[in-house]
This record gives structure tokens, C-alpha cells and sequence, in this order.
């Protein structure tokens, strides 16, 4: 509320922090110096400079061999991948599975698209980590995709590398699309993140969504990407064309300045990380000694 300053939100995952020192400074160096490119139109699927910044990104962190021309999409935001996915991979009547509870923007997504929501109901006393044999027994003839979320929002569970690869056999036997959500990947405290695309045999069946809004700290910007099979993507970028044509220019710019040298990487290493791990201590210590 304004002027009441005591107020701590529990609300969304709103980023905090300020972007890099260096992201300010593109934004501003763009405009300065071609503001009618920085703010012009691109194509759909991006400029091809910041698709291959990213591409060199998955394949340094994840191991992931990614086509720039053919297997990325950029977005606005994860949100809009996700929406994408769904609407490229669901038809009407066709059932989708999601973990219970996990973020609240899959269901009504899910239903835009004409699906049907299963739920695969997971607890705190497992860790939130999901059932492979419970999910294999809610498969029918019209499931056509998983949702994972990792590190997930609201219960911060990572998943287990066995149980990511339960789910691939799954999605496997089945054929089913895996539509993974990224948003946090780089947000992880302890342990490592899962690269489902990366397990043997989900590639060619999974669709990832990422977003730049927590790792550069910048959701204003509105900017993510999706990677997955060729043939996905390509219908993406159709859809997309009628939803918002292109991706934010001066957004792309930003991406590529962000993801050179080492920017991310001290961002994450020297910001993100460490203030985000001191506060959840301290509201962990709160939590047990008030509440």
C-alpha cells in the first residue's frame, strides 16, 4: 500500500535488484547512438545475433547443441513461451498435466488453449518432488503434455535428476511434449539445476521457456526465449506474429551486452545469488523464531 512502508510482500516473483550496471548503460548507449534502430521492428524469431549469443549460452551451461536459426524463439517473457507452447502443442479436449501446487499462470493458460487440467497432487513431506508412477497412472489416450517447473514457484522445489529422467521415460512411452519452464534456473541455492532437454530423449519432445526477467533483473523489458524441435518453434513463430509480431528491440540489444564477457555470470556470482540467499536466511530464521 502506498506510504505503508512495514509491508514485506509474499506476493509475485518480482525481481528486486537493479540490472547490471552494464544493461543501464546499453540501454542508454543505444538510444543515444541509433535510437531508430534500438527502437525499431526486428523479425519474429529475434535478431540473429542474440539468438546465437544464446544458443553459445546453452551450450557453455547445459551441454545443449541448439540450431540458432531453427530451434529458438525469442519472447516476451516466459509467459508468452508458455502460452505459445501450449497453443502449438494442445488441441481442444486435450489434457495437460501439472503439479499440485505449482505456479498459478499454467491453468488458465491451459484452458486458452482448449485443454483440460490433471493435476498430480505433490507434498511437503516428499519433498514436493512429483510421483513417476502416480503421473504414469494419469496418462489417457488425450494427455498431451507435462508442465514442469524447476526450481518451482510457489514451493521452491528443485527437481531430482532421477525423477526428471522418470518423467522422460514417461513423456517417452506415452509421447508426450514435456513444456519445461526455466524462469529460475540460475536461482538455485542448493544443489545444481536439472537440464531436462539434455536427458536422453527428451530433446526431440521437449519445449523450453526462459525468461532474462530474474536473472538480469529486468521484467520490465519484457524478454525470454524458447527453444525446442524445429518444427515447434517454427509454429511458435507463426503464432506469435499475431500475438505480439516481434520481440522488444532495444530489449535484444540489451541481451546481447548482457550475455558477453562476463557479465551474467559476475551478476549471478556477486548480486543475484548472494542477496537473494542472505534474505532467505533471514526470513527463514524469522520464520522459526516468530511464527
Amino acid at each position: 500500500a502506498k506510504g505503508r512502508r512495514n509491508i514485506i510482500s509474499f506476493g509475485g516473483g518480482a525481481p528486486s535488484l537493479p540490472p547490471p550496471r552494464e544493461v543501464g548503460e546499453e540501454i542508454e548507449r543505444q538510444c543515444r547512438t541509433d535510437p531508430q534502430r534500438a527502437l525499431g521492428y526486428t523479425g519474429t524469431r529475434g535478431l540473429p545475433e542474440v539468438l546465437e549469443a544464446i544458443a553459445r549460452d546453452m551450450k557453455r551451461r547445459a551441454g545443449i547443441d541448439l540450431d540458432p536459426s531453427s530451434e529458438i524463439l525469442l519472447t516476451d517473457g516466459a509467459t508468452e513461451a508458455i502460452m505459445l507452447a501450449l497453443l502449438t502443442t494442445v488441441g481442444e479436449g486435450d489434457e495437460v498435466i501439472i503439479m499440485d501446487p505449482t505456479y498459478l499462470g499454467y491453468p488458465e493458460a491451459i484452458k486458452l488453449a482448449g485443454g483440460r487440467i490433471v493435476r498430480l497432487p505433490v507434498s511437503v513431506s516428499e519433498g514436493f518432488q512429483p510421483d513417476v508412477d502416480r503421473l504414469r497412472k494419469l496418462i489417457t489416450e488425450r494427455t498431451k503434455a507435462i508442465i514442469l517447473l524447476s526450481p518451482d514457484n510457489p514451493t521452491g522445489r528443485i527437481i531430482d535428476p532421477k525423477v526428471a529422467k522418470g518423467i522422460v521415460d514417461v513423456a517417452c512411452e506415452s509421447d508426450l511434449w514435456i513444456i519445461v519452464d526455466d524462469t529460475y534456473n540460475h536461482i538455485v541455492y542448493d544443489g545444481e539445476h536439472v537440464w531436462i532437454a539434455a536427458i536422453p530423449g527428451a530433446k526431440d519432445r521437449t519445449i523450453v521457456c526462459n525468461s532474462f526477467s530474474k536473472t538480469a533483473s529486468i521484467p520490465g523489458l519484457r524478454i525470454g526465449f524458447a527453444y525446442g524441435p524445429a518444427e515447434a518453434i517454427d509454429n511458435m513463430e507463426k503464432l506469435k506474429q499475431y500475438f505480439t509480431l516481434c520481440p522488444g528491440t532495444l530489449a535484444q540489444y540489451v541481451l546481447i551486452k548482457f550475455l558477453e564477457g562476463d557479465v551474467k555470470d559476475s551478476y549471478l556470482r556477486n548480486v543475484v545469488l548472494p542477496v537473494y540467499r542472505r534474505r532467505r536466511d533471514v526470513m527463514g530464521r524469522c520464520l522459526e523464531e516468530y511464527l
